[in-house]
């Protein structure tokens, strides 16, 4: 296929760039904008192998969340109180980057709180969830800049529908986003930084040199001083002893309901996630 490039082509698309950034999703774009604040004179080109970012970051139903309290639970036990806090500080600055680059207004941004359900067979799990309510909304204080995070927010069970469950406890401070319009608006700043989008180009391989790394594309083969992978689960492809496995959740989207009362975003199970909007 690189014969079907014209020089000018070739010479604008595939070469002189100073980073290469591989996956133009949530986080290849603001890593592209925030490469161009650092270094305002680079050429980056960030390489997407489909038409459009084909992983989570517009393949989920818009989660604005940083965890619920049986996620807390489960990832400090895991890994220890430190490493909870670097998770939850990353994701909470995160999202307030994400809304300083893209207006609330054009996210469609909803900060209408994330809900996490227990059915009766979990009675012991959400005990232990409200049992530590008050210990995590101390802990994560610092953090999100207000004690009152979490809550029980059981007496709203009634006419939401929701068969068989028992308890609902509150995070306050999660909401929502439009996942289709923040991706076209990071897209959009992209672009206008000066930052380079090739869409359905795949990074093929990746081969380093004594000073540069050369990009293998279906177009040709890029040399660039640095890479930046951005392919989440997928970085297999480039290092395949990494221990991680692309998984792939499942949206369902209805037609507006009548009479539907879902005022948030709500976790029912590991492997459940409803949203209202």
């Amino acid at each position: 296929m690189a014969t079907l490039l014209s020089y000018w082509e070739h010479q604008t698309f595939l070469h002189g760039f100073d980073v290469v950034i591989i996956g133009a999703g949530l986080v290849g774009l603001t890593a592209a904008l925030h490469t161009r604040r650092l270094r305002p004179a680079a050429r980056v080109l960030v390489l997407e192998r489909d038409v459009l970012p084909n992983g989570a970051s517009t393949k989920n139903a818009g989660f604005a969340c940083f965890g619920s309290i049986s996620e807390l639970l489960e990832q400090e036990a895991r890994g220890g109180t430190a490493a909870l806090l670097q998770v939850v500080r990353a994701r909470w600055e995160g999202l307030a980057e994400l809304r300083q680059l893209v207006p609330d207004a054009v996210l469609d941004y909803q900060p209408v709180g994330g809900f996490e359900l227990f059915r009766a067979t979990e009675t012991e799990l959400a005990e232990r969830c409200q049992a530590a309510i008050s210990y995590y909304n101390a802990l994560l204080a610092p953090v999100i800049g207000t004690s009152a995070i979490f809550r029980d927010a059981s007496s709203q069970l009634t006419g939401l529908g929701f068969a068989g469950v028992q308890v609902m406890l509150e995070n306050t401070a999660e909401g929502a986003l439009d996942t289709g319009r923040m991706m076209e608006a990071l897209l959009r700043q992209a672009w206008q930084a000066g930052v380079t989008v090739l869409h359905g180009c795949p990074a093929l391989a990746l081969e380093p040199a004594a000073s540069t790394v050369r990009v293998k594309t279906p177009l040709g083969t890029i040399e660039t001083e640095q890479v930046l992978l951005a392919t989440n689960a997928f970085s297999r492809q480039f290092f395949p002893n990494l221990d991680v496995q692309p998984g792939r959740g499942q949206v369902l989207v209805t037609e507006p309901l009548p009479g539907l009362r879902l005022p948030g975003t709500f976790h029912y199970t590991k492997a459940t996630t409803i949203s209202g909007r």
